[in-house]
């Protein structure tokens, strides 16, 4: 959420606030400190809230007492014994000390005993001095301490069960406490979330986080529940069961009017005045973030101009239907010396925004194929390998391609690549069992013969048979600098002659006229190039020939790219101005 930066203006311009919604405590320093110390005591094995407690003001280990102790001892560990050249006064092994008493203890006392004592014995109401509000650290510690005694008394279990309890509290979404009851000492801004506000109203209201994208879906697994009967489940993108999507697409709806309806919520909360925050970036979709929504319903229903438009509006306004009168606009607001400013000053802050952004829009590293397609846009790193015909074996095939994210572009480009790059040159004897591995792997199972004929026509080619006479590397990454900007990339076969490296690319493309596969030499020339540019940074070494192995079920067809030199200047000259 956009809280922590919320949090941080407020300070700088010393206006005092708290968090008046149990949710948004979860997210506080103080409290994340002490929910460290506990899951440290529940967990010896949890050294990342281990080193987190040890660094929070409760224990104070400096980075340098942290360093110290680990190399002392390698390892972090409560439970361990005092590492040979410590005291026991070292702050490390002293903090250390203490949660292992906590920890001997965890069986006999319950989460808010073992918080109480934490709180106590650390002085945590005495820290909260540190801060420039302690009135709120010491409500909000309160606050955890009052959540741990009630999970007790509703039997919610051990510290584990309540630690797995408050994670579920400060989660995205969660709705599970009703606003906390203000301190009567103190004037001071107050934050909810929206779900915390509602049945309240104030005298103003202001809305802020808006451009924080409104959910929407998630990667990965994902189980909907229906009324009746077994869950619809999504393992991965293609693999789900067959009433998912609709059941997705009905959760998205359903999830588009619960979003609509909070809005509303957070907007009539305010009695007199309600300010909305809503600076966001030009989006095609009206509903991509809560500043969208409200945008296109202003755009929709408000007259938005300029000052010096205003002026120029007219006094009447005529309708098409020559049975409605003419209708007088409302009385229009004079032009605003301030509001005019303010637009000269936007459009400053713009440019100089711009001006600011511009040397990070270079990029620092580049590949082969984004300095090809930076000089030819028809350019991609994607091999068509649709294949109909025949096999090796004279049987039909239609292979289809399979999209993946990787290095090659289609299941059976990556399975003739991975084969190629794990075959013995000299002694492929085991090609088969590899070819079926590979094939296992991108489950095209069926298309095990064309992958097999097009490796062998690699293998009978002139390229792999220069492989087999001198040194050579497969799938060698290469990254060198050109100036600013680092090329890099991965090479099929590297070739060291006597007369200078030979780069070796395998292309598993359909082509197979000599008109065909020029015209692909043509798209692929500037890939090679930028790759023979890297390595002769990299290694001092001249390149000599790139060559492009067009793997078929009939046979290998190669081709060098014509002009290296000229190829390989267009490269450098594409990155020097990148």
């Amino acid at each position: 959420t956009s809280l922590p930066f919320l949090r941080d203006a407020l300070d700088r311009s010393a206006v005092p606030y708290r968090l008046a919604t149990g949710t948004l405590v979860y997210d506080t320093q103080e409290v994340r400190d002490l929910l460290s110390v506990l899951r440290a005591i529940d967990d010896p094995n949890d050294t990342l809230s281990l080193v987190a407690a040890l660094r929070s003001p409760l224990y104070a280990c400096s980075d340098v007492d942290l360093f110290t102790y680990h190399q002392a001892n390698r390892q972090w560990d409560f439970r361990a014994s005092t590492p040979d050249g410590l005291d026991d006064h070292h702050p490390v092994v002293d903090a250390l000390a203490h949660l292992r008493g906590l920890w001997d203890q965890r069986w006999w006392s319950s989460p808010a005993q073992l918080m109480d004592r934490v709180v106590r014995e650390r002085r945590a109401f005495l820290l909260a001095y540190g801060d420039q509000r302690p009135v709120e650290v010491w409500r909000r510690l309160r606050f955890l301490q009052d959540q741990a005694r009630s999970f007790e008394e509703s039997n919610g279990g051990d510290l584990r069960a309540f630690l797995e309890w408050a994670s579920l509290q400060s989660a995205d979404g969660a709705r599970v406490h009703e606003p906390m009851l203000p301190e009567t000492d103190e004037d001071a801004l107050q934050i909810l979330t929206v779900h915390g506000s509602k049945g309240l109203e104030f005298p103003i209201t202001i809305l802020s986080g808006m451009t924080t994208q409104a959910g929407g879906h998630r990667g990965g697994v994902s189980v909907l529940w229906n009324e009746t009967g077994p869950p619809e489940v999504k393992l991965r993108s293609g693999v789900s069961t067959s009433a998912h999507q609709p059941r997705a697409d009905l959760e998205e709806e359903m999830g588009q009017h619960e979003k609509l309806r909070l809005l509303y919520v957070a907007s009539t909360r305010a009695r007199d005045h309600l300010v909305v925050s809503g600076h966001h970036k030009a989006s095609k979709k009206p509903d991509a973030t809560f500043a969208t929504r409200l945008s296109a319903f202003a755009a929709d229903h408000v007259a938005l101009c300029r000052p010096h438009d205003i002026a120029a509006l007219p006094d009447q306004v005529a309708t098409a239907d020559p049975d409605v009168e003419t209708r007088p606009l409302p009385d229009r607001v004079p032009a605003s010396a301030a509001a005019e400013e303010a637009l000269v000053r936007r459009a400053t802050w713009l440019a100089d925004r711009e001006a600011l952004l511009a040397p990070f829009e270079r990029p620092s590293a580049m590949s082969a194929t984004a300095i090809a397609g930076a000089l030819d846009a028809s350019i991609i790193d994607v091999d068509d390998d649709t294949r109909e015909g025949d096999d090796a074996g004279g049987r039909s095939v239609s292979a289809p391609i399979v999209r993946r994210k990787g290095r090659a572009g289609s299941s059976i480009g990556r399975a003739v690549h991975a084969t190629l790059e794990h075959v013995d040159f000299a002694d492929p004897n085991n090609l088969r069992e590899l070819v079926v591995r590979q094939c296992d792997l991108e489950a095209i199972i069926d298309h095990v013969d064309v992958v097999e004929a097009l490796v062998r026509s690699a293998l009978a080619s002139d390229a792999v048979a220069l492989a087999r006479r001198h040194r050579s590397y497969r799938e060698m990454y290469v990254a060198a600098p050109l100036g600013d900007v680092v090329v890099e990339g991965y090479i099929d076969l590297l070739v060291h002659t006597p007369d200078g490296l030979v780069i070796v690319d395998y292309k598993t493309d359909t082509a197979d006229t000599p008109a065909a596969i020029d015209a692909k030499v043509g798209s692929y020339e500037l890939q090679g190039a930028a790759y023979a540019v890297a390595l002769e940074v990299a290694t001092g070494l001249e390149v000599v020939d790139c060559r492009f192995v067009f793997c078929n079920t009939g046979g290998a067809v190669e081709r060098s790219v014509i002009d290296l030199s000229a190829a390989k200047q267009r490269v450098r000259s594409t990155v020097a101005e990148a």
